[in-house]
Parts: structure tokens; C-alpha cells; sequence
């Protein structure tokens, strides 16, 4: 190694390094047009709810304050909790507009498209359907997903490219949507339809459904569009002729006759169907059928889903039975429906629109004992409270122990670190193979957070850099230090009652060195918080 890579080194490290520390986030505003339309959209699902609670007798819970707002907010559209950095520069804010404020602020955040992008491939093939392999990319398919939120591109546009892509994973990032399938006709077919039409129509693979209008014609028809995928390629590529022939083999078949050949027919609306031309011409069609702007299916499933994000659940729950269960609100769907095509499905403006509402920023706390848990769910349950999911649950201890913000400002070596440790954390603690929403926290996943290795090394005494030890040496009183760890953690400051007992030992004579006892004191404080279910949960 030459000297001038050795003197390369530490002044690469350094100009890495140098990269981090605070500085001031300047947001771009919104445009003054979108925000007034989302603000008469956000307006108009509040008179439904409104409606419905008024004739249902229901008193709504009161509204939570500026900062459990600001976490709620950051949970949902960041995938992490708000800074201690971000929290001060809140509060410096004037009352007035300080929420639309907030929500312009996120909105901009470049954190704002990766994190619709993650909850938008979730739907598309799944949280973790399939390892990445040579084929399939599952991390192009989420960056493309970022760069098209980024750019304002509507989801009917990207539907058409996830099904008519054709390329290598790597050089059409789209195509991985096929890819997660397998190249499978039968498989396409049902994700297809639980993706972009929020329909199980999968369940007619075998037989006619049981409880929907769907036959097994109906899935057969589908999955035929994609009977010309080339099943020995290294990307997707469709051929020239080809049809779906099922044999008794098959699992759609097993009712049938000795072999059939299948032609593409789409379950409803056959009309809305264009002509079929070219080598793609049969995916190119149901793509357009699939995103016609009158096929209403496909804009009510993607506001239901868009609801069920940032409320916790759905009109329809789940979100892909659309067909067999009936919105607890069908005057909510239909405003949401009627509000995202407006809009030209971009979903920005319909995200803009939901946490806009009064109904977002209801407290989770009850005002009465819950009688009947559907009719709450209009009123009190708006915002359940609900576990983190595991990647967010990461990203948070790892900004929860931080002064400043962890965004692409941090520097490049110290975000490559914190990546790596999210990445294991995630791994041990565990998470849902399917891309749901978690319903509880498990044993082993608390049992890891009190005594995994990421909170340990986050909430640690022996570093001079780490926030335990600065914190006390750096807050102008114990007061100070308490209300920043807590603000830090929890996104608020302590009651009286909290506060007591670590004021306590902060103010305790020791024998021997008191700054060393004082970050013990907050190792403890800041331990304790990380592990508390308000930390770990949205609400």
C-alpha cells in the first residue's frame, strides 16, 4: 500500500465524519393549490365521520397535542420518531398552521417517498415473499418505487409498467414484480388481483368461490394473460404464441378435463377490455383494463389500503376482500374512491388528505368503556394502537438515542453502520412474512429488546460520545436532561410522578466520580424508556 493510500484513509474518514451534525432542514412548501384540495378532501371524510357519529350516538376522543402528532406523523409517513433536532425547531414554531406545518415538512422529507415505497411493495409482492436470488431484486423493486413516488407518478402509471415490464431485474426494476411470482401464470393471477383490485379471486383457483361471485373460469381467465411469459429466460420476456393449458396436475385442474386450453378473459367489466396486440399485447390489455379509469375496483382498492396504512385499519378489513365484506362505513369509501380519482391517483395528495383530518390526529385513548368495538372503531379507534413493525422499531432506537437527525445528511460511513445494525436488529427480533400489519408484540420479541444488543450498545455509560454521557454534562439542570430524554424517546416530557425518583438519583451524593454516576443514572432512564410499550407501540 503506497503512502498517499495510507494518507487517503484518514482523510476520507475525516471528510466522512465532518459530514455530520445539525443543520437546518429547509423544506420545499407545498404548492398553495395542493394543499387547499387536500384540505377540502380531508374535509369532506370528516363530515362523513361526523355523520356516522352522530347517528350512532358516539362522542369522539379528544385530539392528541402538536408533539404526539409530530410522532404519529413521523412513525407513519418517516418510518422512525421524530428527533430531539426536529422536536426543538417544532416547538420554536408559532401555534397557528404548526400542524399543516408539520405535514408539509414531512411530506418533503426524502424518508417520505422510501417509506411509501416499503408499504407500497408490500402489497405489490409482499414483505418478504421470496429471498433475492439471481433472478429476482426485491431492493430495485423498492429504490424504483422510491424514485416514482419521488417523481409524483400516479399508481395507475406504475401498475401498467409492474405488468408489462419486460428486462432483467436489474436494468427494469418493474419486471421483479413478475419475478416475485416465478414467471407463474396461477400465482400472477391471484397477486394481481389482491394487489391492485383488493380481491381474493385466488380462492376460485380449485372451484367456484364459495362465498364470492367468482368461478373458476373467472381465475383461469386471468391467469391466461400471462400464459406467454417465457419460463426459461434470464429477465421477462414474452413470446410470440402460447396459451394457458392446464392438465390434471395442476391444482386448477383437478375437477377439470384431461387438458384445456385456456383463452384471457377478465372477471367483470369485459368491455373496459382493449383489443390485444404485439408480442405483449395480452399483459399490455389487462394492464389497461386493470387501471381503467372506470373500472372502480381498482381506485377503491388502493384507497382502502391507503386508509388501512395510516388509520390501522381498513373501510373493508382486510383490504383484499373487497368482494365478500362490507365497508363499516360505504359513505367513507365512497368519498375516498371519489377523492383519489379526482385527484389523478396520486398518492401524495390522497396521504396529504388523510392525516389532514381530524379523525388523524384522534387521541387512542378511550373517553368510555367500549361496549361495541365496530361502532368505537369509527370514533375512538381511528388510530389503534398497534406494535411498531421491526424495521421501524430499529430505525426509532437507533433515532431515539440520538441528538441529532439520522436522514441522508448523517454522514455516509456513520448511516452505513447504523444500516448494518437496523439490518441485524431486524433479523433477530423477528417480523411478519406475509407484509401485515402486526396485531401484538410477541415474547421473543420483547425478550430481545430487553436484551438485545442494539439497545444495549445505544443505551451504554462507558463512551464519552454516547447520549447518556453527554446529556447530563450538557443540560443546564437534571430538569433539562430528564425532559430531553424523554422528549427524545417518547416524543413528550415527564409527569410529575415520572420525573420524581430519576431527579432523585440524578441529585445523589455518590463516593466517587458523579458524572460517571449521573450517565449510569440515565443509561437506566434511557433503557427503561426504549422498553416501555409506548415506545414500542403507535398510538
Amino acid at each position: 500500500m503506497s503512502r498517499w493510500t495510507l494518507l487517503a484513509l484518514p482523510l476520507g474518514l475525516a471528510i466522512a465524519l465532518a459530514a455530520d451534525g445539525p443543520r437546518r432542514y429547509r423544506p420545499r412548501p407545498a404548492p398553495p393549490a395542493a394543499r387547499a384540495e387536500a384540505l377540502a378532501f380531508a374535509a369532506r371524510i370528516d363530515g362523513v365521520l361526523e355523520r356516522e357519529w352522530a347517528a350512532r350516538g358516539l362522542t369522539p376522543s379528544p385530539e392528541v397535542d402538536d408533539l404526539a402528532f409530530a410522532r404519529r406523523l413521523w412513525l407513519d409517513l418517516l418510518g422512525t420518531v421524530p428527533s430531539l433536532e426536529e422536536l426543538r425547531e417544532l416547538e420554536a414554531w408559532p401555534p397557528e398552521g404548526r400542524r399543516q406545518r408539520l405535514i408539509d415538512r414531512a411530506l418533503a422529507d426524502p424518508r417520505f417517498a422510501s417509506t411509501l415505497a416499503e408499504q407500497l411493495a408490500r402489497v405489490v409482492v409482499g414483505a418478504n415473499a421470496r429471498p433475492d436470488d439471481l433472478l429476482y431484486r426485491r431492493r430495485r423493486l423498492v429504490d424504483w418505487l422510491t424514485q416514482q413516488v419521488a417523481a409524483h407518478r400516479p399508481w395507475d402509471a406504475l401498475v401498467r409498467d409492474l405488468l408489462t415490464a419486460e428486462g432483467l431485474s436489474t436494468d427494469t426494476p418493474a419486471v421483479n414484480f413478475v419475478l416475485s411470482q416465478e414467471r407463474d401464470p396461477i400465482k400472477l393471477a391471484g397477486r394481481t388481483a389482491r394487489a391492485f383490485l383488493g380481491v381474493r379471486i385466488d380462492c376460485a383457483e380449485c372451484h367456484d368461490h364459495p362465498y364470492a361471485a367468482w368461478k373458476q373460469a373467472d381465475f383461469e381467465g386471468l391467469a391466461a394473460f400471462f400464459a406467454r411469459l417465457e419460463p426459461n429466460t434470464p429477465g421477462v420476456r414474452d413470446r410470440a404464441a402460447g396459451e394457458l393449458e392446464l392438465d390434471p396436475g395442476a391444482a386448477t385442474a383437478m375437477m377439470g378435463p384431461a387438458r384445456r386450453r385456456i383463452a384471457p378473459a377478465v372477471p367483470f367489466d369485459p368491455t373496459l377490455l382493449p383489443a390485444q396486440e404485439g408480442e405483449r399485447g395480452r399483459r399490455r390489455a389487462l394492464a389497461a383494463w386493470v387501471t381503467h379509469p372506470e373500472n372502480a375496483t381498482f381506485t377503491r382498492a388502493v384507497a382502502n389500503r391507503v386508509w388501512a396504512w395510516l388509520m390501522g385499519r381498513g373501510v373493508v378489513h382486510p383490504p383484499d376482500e373487497l368482494d365478500v365484506t362490507d365497508p363499516w362505513s360505504p359513505a367513507l369509501l365512497d368519498v375516498l374512491e371519489a377523492g383519489a380519482r379526482e385527484g389523478g391517483l396520486d398518492l401524495e395528495r390522497l396521504v396529504r388528505a388523510v392525516v389532514s383530518t381530524r379523525a388523524y390526529a384522534l387521541s387512542s385513548a378511550l373517553p368510555g368503556p367500549a361496549a361495541d368495538e365496530e361502532a368505537q372503531l369509527l370514533s375512538h379507534a381511528t388510530y389503534p394502537v398497534e406494535p411498531l413493525r421491526p424495521e421501524t422499531l430499529g430505525r426509532a432506537l437507533y433515532q431515539a438515542t440520538s441528538f441529532w437527525t439520522w436522514d441522508a445528511r448523517r454522514a455516509l460511513l456513520l448511516r452505513f453502520a447504523r444500516a448494518g445494525q437496523v439490518t441485524d436488529f431486524v433479523r433477530r427480533h423477528g417480523g411478519d412474512p406475509d407484509g401485515e400489519e402486526l396485531d401484538e408484540e410477541t415474547l421473543l420479541q420483547r425478550l430481545h429488546l430487553l436484551n438485545g444488543q442494539l439497545v444495549h450498545e445505544r443505551t451504554k455509560d462507558d463512551d464519552v460520545f454516547a447520549p447518556t454521557t453527554r446529556l447530563p454534562l450538557l443540560a443546564p439542570t437534571d430538569e433539562a436532561a430528564l425532559d430531553a430524554a424523554f422528549l427524545m424517546t417518547l416524543a413528550r416530557r415527564p409527569t410529575a410522578d415520572e420525573a420524581a425518583p430519576w431527579l432523585a438519583r440524578l441529585a445523589a451524593p455518590v463516593a466517587g466520580d458523579r458524572n460517571a454516576a449521573r450517565a449510569a443514572t440515565m443509561s437506566d432512564l434511557l433503557w427503561a424508556l426504549l422498553n416501555t410499550t409506548e415506545f414500542v407501540t403507535k398510538h
